[in-house]
């Protein structure tokens, strides 16, 4: 069965058997309109039919389009995980030293480049005339030597 978006006009191949019997509540993945669709009952009849001949054959294929559950929408387990202590090895037989050294590393890299941006902060200026708005919040002097200084009567 082919559903179209009343919205946007987005169409989309569906089972007549996923809104059977009583419809459902769908979504357009295009513009997130929700409409109440039923299913259509000639189509719904030729898919059971189908069905039943299916399981009528040698085998019985259940032919079912479900998905695993995606681990955002799985049950919170009773009893949480609890970190391991500092050094402690986890089950993984990880520590978690790496990850400290990895926070270590990441604040040593940006207080640089905040001493960066102070040493330099003259020229960043005249590079960049609008970043003194960044130095004024914190109340740096961002003018440089001489800056604004007139010679008259020379």
């Amino acid at each position: 069965m082919i559903l179209t978006c009343p919205n946007c006009a987005s169409r989309f191949l569906l089972s007549a058997q996923v809104l059977a019997p009583d419809g459902r509540r769908v979504k357009c993945s295009s513009c997130s309109e929700e409409w109440f669709q039923m299913p259509d009952p000639d189509e719904l009849i030729e898919d059971i039919e189908k069905d039943i001949e299916t399981e009528s054959e040698d085998e019985v294929e259940i032919d079912v389009d479900v998905e695993d559950i995606p681990e955002s929408v799985k049950p919170i387990p009773e009893e949480f995980p609890v970190l391991p202590e500092e050094g402690e090895k986890t089950s993984r037989g990880r520590s978690f030293i790496p990850l400290v050294t990895a926070y270590i590393v990441a604040l040593l890299l940006a207080a640089l480049i905040f001493v960066a941006l102070v040493a330099f902060k003259v020229q960043i200026t005249k590079a960049l005339p609008h970043s003194a708005g960044f130095y004024r919040l914190f109340d740096m002097d961002v003018t440089a030597p001489g800056e604004g200084l007139v010679f008259d009567k020379v």
